[in-house]
């Protein structure tokens, strides 16, 4: 049964957004718009919500109160762990990239940050880390659960390969699912810590934020800095571990 719930999760996921980022392939090579392009811009935001819309539609019980606690509950005096992965990963991009985009202005950041996290990176974590990950966790470890949902979600993005000029283009898939594990062991234990899928979706919007901001390659120091930031997660769902069991 519980199997059968991930399944539809997965289903309702890829299909709404493979369906509506296909037509954005379609119109985007055959001239009608551009990935840049408003058009195009708007219907790969509106595909990149397929998490959200399967993650709250199996809901148990779907009111705006539900939905409120869903993306807001959880234990808000965590928060400083949402800090320490958001100074992390800005530290290690910046210091690996250290060449800001010419055309992006600083004064921008927190609008641009703002914009991720609602509609263009963040509003994806509803599914992926608050449902599908602490949906694995009830069957597998930790560690396990996240390298599931990593490679699912890196899965997820293949179509945006096939649009012409997308970001996606610039880098081989190899490299964005590396980085796109990085990701998913730092917003997990964000979520695991503090049970609320909003901070979450707060780093998933900075880490798509710098990505944009910064002139960002593989190198010695994202590739050390990301295994320095995984172990960090490890470490903080084993100290967990630990003390659950000696409260036992």
């Amino acid at each position: 049964m519980r199997l059968n719930k991930l399944a539809k999760y997965l289903i309702i996921t890829y299909l709404i957004s493979w369906i509506i980022w296909g037509i954005l392939i379609i119109l985007v090579n055959n001239g009608v718009t551009t990935s840049s392009g408003l058009l195009g811009v708007i219907i790969l935001a509106v595909g990149g919500f397929g998490p959200t819309i399967a993650a709250i539609v199996l809901q148990e019980k779907i009111t705006l109160k539900s939905i409120r606690k869903y993306i807001f509950g959880g234990n808000h005096r965590a928060v400083p762990y949402l800090l320490l992965f958001c100074i992390l990963l800005t530290v290690v991009i910046g210091l690996s990239s250290m060449e800001l985009q010419p055309d992006l202005p600083l004064y921008l950041f927190p609008v641009y940050w703002i914009i991720m996290t609602v509609l263009i990176g963040g509003n994806e974590e509803l599914g992926w880390r608050g449902f599908m990950q602490p949906f694995l966790e009830k069957s597998v470890p930790f560690p396990i659960a996240v390298l599931i949902t990593s490679i699912t979600w890196s899965a997820w993005h293949l179509p945006l390969w096939l649009v012409e000029g997308s970001s996606q283009q610039t880098s081989p898939f190899i490299i964005f699912a590396a980085f796109g594990l990085i990701l998913s062991f730092s917003m997990a234990a964000i979520h695991k810590k503090t049970k609320c899928v909003f901070y979450s979706a707060v780093f998933h919007g900075l880490s798509n934020t710098l990505m944009a901001y910064f002139v960002v390659g593989a190198n010695l120091i994202i590739i050390f800095g990301g295994i320095f930031i995984i172990i960090i997660s490890l470490l903080i769902w084993y100290i967990d571990k630990r003390k659950s069991i000696q409260r036992i």
